[in-house]
């Protein structure tokens, strides 16, 4: 193929084909201008896509590595602390009662517990808290690849019954999109009525009740 006798558009629809290296080489080595420009917005398109293909296989890397846990794990378990509880006894208070839930709740009791920073100083088998336990130890950082993945679905089904909020997006948290439907919509039952924004949305409707 005399690459020099395509026209603009023969090159074009060319390099929406698949095309190997040797044909880009040759069409990179064409001295017009308007054939450096239509490859250099091809280059600028198949990097964009590899980008995008790249980050689309790291969003189900938690996923692969979630599966592959719960078939080698002798026992997994999750535990899922309401609204109401965490805006009662805060949410450090409610990360403990989460944690003692789950040790309580394996099929099989362990020996000993790692643990992600937190101590349970009630536990009665020995344990060591990790101050940012998920990037020191493997188990403490498969515990929260499985609590990642659970909790993204939960948000999934969250978005299901509150589509207003785009949890399936922000998964909860306080986006500009999130901010900016909380303050059209007000809080769901699922917002915790003791985190900003709402605590203030709450306290200001309170007020304005008394008027």
């Amino acid at each position: 193929m005399n690459i020099s006798n395509l026209t603009v558009n023969e090159v074009a629809r060319l390099l929406q084909q698949d095309c190997d290296e040797e044909l880009i080489g040759r069409l990179k080595a064409d001295n017009r201008i308007s054939i450096a420009k239509l490859i250099s917005r091809w280059q600028q398109k198949r990097e964009r896509i590899a980008a995008e293909q790249e980050r689309i296989r790291h969003l189900y890397a938690f996923e692969r590595l979630y599966t592959a846990i719960h078939n080698c794990a002798l026992s997994v378990e999750y535990a899922v602390i309401d609204v109401g509880t965490i805006d009662e006894i805060n949410i450090y208070q409610a990360t403990v009662q989460g944690m003692y839930q789950v040790l309580a709740n394996l099929t099989l009791q362990p020996q000993a517990a790692l643990i992600d920073a937190v101590p349970l100083r009630e536990l009665k088998i020995p344990y060591q808290s990790i101050i940012n336990g998920d990037a020191l130890s493997a188990s403490i950082a498969a515990a929260s690849i499985v609590a990642k993945v659970e909790r993204d679905r939960l948000m999934l089904e969250y978005d299901r019954l509150f589509p207003e909020y785009g949890f399936a997006k922000n998964k909860g948290y306080a986006t500009k999109e999130h901010q900016a439907a909380l303050h059209r919509f007000g809080p769901c039952p699922i917002h915790r009525k003791s985190f900003e924004p709402v605590k203030s949305m709450l306290t200001t409707t309170q007020e304005l009740a008394l008027f």
